[in-house]
């Protein structure tokens, strides 16, 4: 599904003199069709809207340049992981990387199980308003979702005689 600048504008919050002036200065960040002749309109892809939603609170809450803010809504936009229904977005921002997933993945934390250092940004709602509601929850053992989670399986499990299975 596409979506015209009007509906851009209105999903994101940005304003036409700021979305215009991105278009103008990131060209090659921005993903869009049509335009360039007069009559003919930009269409914008879901992917797209979801950029510019994240670089607009990015650059509202922090201190990022616009281009670095446009990478890092690309990675959100590009997040397609497994989500499920109780799973909470995160997306951390450091230096170097961007990491998104669900709250808890082994991804998000380092080995103490605390969150990696970094700016820290939880995108459930936005997430679920764009891409719609997330997949429901199959039921699932602890060890599934410690599987799920990223997390390696090293707990020993024992049959009711006490032989390792």
């Amino acid at each position: 599904m596409e979506y015209s600048m009007a509906e851009v504008i209105k999903k994101t919050g940005l304003s036409n003199r700021f979305l215009q002036n991105w278009l103008f200065r990131y060209p090659s960040l921005i993903k869009f069709s049509g335009g360039g002749k007069p009559g003919q309109h930009r269409r914008f892809p879901l992917a797209t809207v979801a950029q510019l939603a994240v670089a607009k609170l990015l650059r509202e809450s922090s201190t990022f340049p616009v281009e670095r803010a446009l990478q890092i809504g690309q990675a959100f936009a590009d997040y397609r992981d497994d989500v499920r229904i109780h799973d909470e977005v995160v997306m951390i921002v450091t230096k170097n990387d961007v990491l998104i997933g669900p709250r808890g993945h082994r991804r998000l934390t380092d080995d103490g199980g605390f969150p990696i250092g970094g700016i820290y940004f939880l995108l459930t709602d936005l997430h679920r308003e764009l891409f719609g509601p997330h997949k429901p929850r199959d039921p699932e053992t602890p060890n599934q979702r410690r599987v799920r989670l990223g997390f390696s399986l090293d707990i020993e499990t024992f049959s009711a005689e006490g032989i390792r299975s």
